[in-house]
């Protein structure tokens, strides 16, 4: 019984772990390519407005219409519920960690973070090479955006500013990034005893 708690225990807390570090990858791109990736004066605009303004108004452009704007709003909705996600997870992660600290072990931590995280890896992987990425890219709109408001034409304004190719190396960059960091997660620890002394 008590093997079972410590197991379902660290499958927990790896788990928030993973999502802390999507999420703070995410969020930390998300503004890298605000602040120093090079951008249209239209692409900056839209930035400028999905990350600084909190208020829930359109935006206020005449090159995008009504339908591009709420479109807008809404991704401007979601990245403020990310980070709101991002912030239970810090939190989350602290409290179980106040909670059982006692009873959790770095290195099974370290192990089923990996384990879940390269899992995820390889299944995007197959699934991008199974499916592709528009497909992907059209399958994670639809949990959070109502039916058919993300689709534009390829003529529309919002897609000649942030055409497929802008999201397609956003996506390429951000799981060169995941990929990375797990790989010094696994290594680090066989540095650690190449160096000791």
């Amino acid at each position: 019984m008590g093997s079972k708690l410590s197991n379902s225990l660290h499958i927990l807390v790896s788990f928030n772990l993973l999502i802390l570090l999507l999420l703070s990858v995410w969020i930390t791109l998300l503004f890298g390519y605000y602040y120093f990736a090079p951008h249209t004066p239209q692409q900056s605009e839209v930035f400028t407005y999905l990350l600084t303004h909190q208020n829930n108004d359109l935006f206020n452009v005449n090159y995008l219409n009504v339908a591009e704007k709420r479109h807008l709003l809404d991704v401007k909705r979601l990245f403020i519920n990310i980070i709101q996600v991002f912030q239970y997870c810090i939190f989350s992660c602290f409290i179980l960690w106040l909670l059982f600290h006692k009873k959790l072990f770095i290195s099974q931590l370290r192990n089923r973070l990996l384990t879940i995280g390269f899992i995820l890896i390889i299944a995007s992987i197959v699934l991008n090479s199974i499916f592709g990425f528009d497909t992907l890219f059209a399958s994670l709109h639809q949990p959070f955006f109502i039916e058919n408001t993300w689709l534009f034409p390829k003529e529309s304004a919002l897609i000649q500013h942030f055409p497929r190719e802008y999201f397609y190396q956003f996506a390429l960059i951000y799981a060169v990034i995941i990929t990375m960091i797990l790989f010094l997660i696994k290594i680090f620890p066989l540095f650690r005893k190449t160096h000791s002394p």
